[in-house]
């Protein structure tokens, strides 16, 4: 997933990605240098204390961003098409704009945020179907947005994971946000910056099944991860005839790139006045 993002990333021209690493961090560095990126790679280190979220990683990450250009956010541990990023990418700052939210209005991801496709057991334990734990927000008639969280009861949209054009000014706002709370997320810090009316938003559009969330990431992998362990063949105590080809011995086995999930968050620059660098 690290590599997925950063390749998507170099496609679409971001010269210098910040990756902020902490558990398994010298795997992720490895695999990283491995792929040979062209694109300029620095490393911030997130202290375990601050592993619980994409906030405190970006906290840490604002050291590697002295200037004034605004920077791309990409949430490490989800799966999204490089045109959605290129999207992002390619937005126009005003003045009065804070940051950008990558965002789906299709009917069906709504429905999914509103609880119908919820189990049961989601009524008297931690909702895992999208009705918690997909961020919501409601749009104003200029398109800004008014109200962001996880738990509204009236929304027109919902943040496609965590792909976020910024200020360097949000650091100050998630610092802030963060010393009141070690668990802010970026859904509050979205917020906050909505209840200033500094928050604007990019539509998915046609790529609205182009972007994956992590829970949706583990339940696609785990659920191969079963299926692949149903068609191992059985041990048995009787040796059993070589096989002709080592490639038919076994199921094939899933090579993934170093474990995302607690990497935290990378940045990256994009050339030109008008276009963002990136954290992810």
């Amino acid at each position: 997933l690290v590599l997925h993002s950063l390749h998507s990333l170099e496609r679409i021209g971001i010269s210098r990605t910040v990756v902020a690493i902490g558990e398994n961090a010298a795997q992720i560095v490895q695999a990283v240098q491995a792929a040979q990126f062209t694109m300029m790679i620095n490393y911030v280190h997130v202290p375990p204390s601050l592993w619980r979220n994409l906030a405190n990683a970006i906290v840490v990450a604002r050291a590697a961003f002295p200037s004034d250009e605004p920077f791309l956010i990409v949430r490490a541990d989800q799966l999204y098409d490089w045109r959605l990023l290129r999207k992002v990418a390619s937005v126009q700052f005003l003045p009065t704009t804070d940051a950008f939210a990558l965002i789906d209005t299709a009917t069906r991801t709504l429905e999914w945020a509103s609880g119908t496709h919820c189990r049961a057991s989601c009524k008297t334990s931690e909702c895992r179907c999208g009705r918690q734990w997909l961020a919501k927000i409601e749009r104003r008639p200029d398109g800004r947005v008014a109200k962001c969280g996880h738990m509204l009861e009236t929304y027109d949209a919902v943040i496609a994971g965590d792909v976020f054009a910024a200020r360097p000014k949000i650091f100050e706002v998630v610092a802030r946000l963060s010393a009141k709370s070690i668990h802010c997320t970026t859904a509050d810090l979205m917020s906050a910056l909505a209840t200033k009316g500094g928050l604007a938003c990019v539509e998915v559009g046609e790529l609205s099944c182009h972007w994956f969330g992590t829970k949706t990431i583990i339940a696609a992998f785990r659920q191969l991860a079963n299926e692949r362990a149903t068609l191992s063949p059985k041990k048995s105590t009787q040796a059993s005839p070589a096989a002709p080809n080592a490639s038919d011995a076994s199921a094939a086995k899933l090579e993934l790139p170093a474990a995302a999930t607690d990497a935290g968050a990378k940045t990256h620059e994009v050339p030109g006045a008008n276009s963002p660098n990136g954290v992810s």
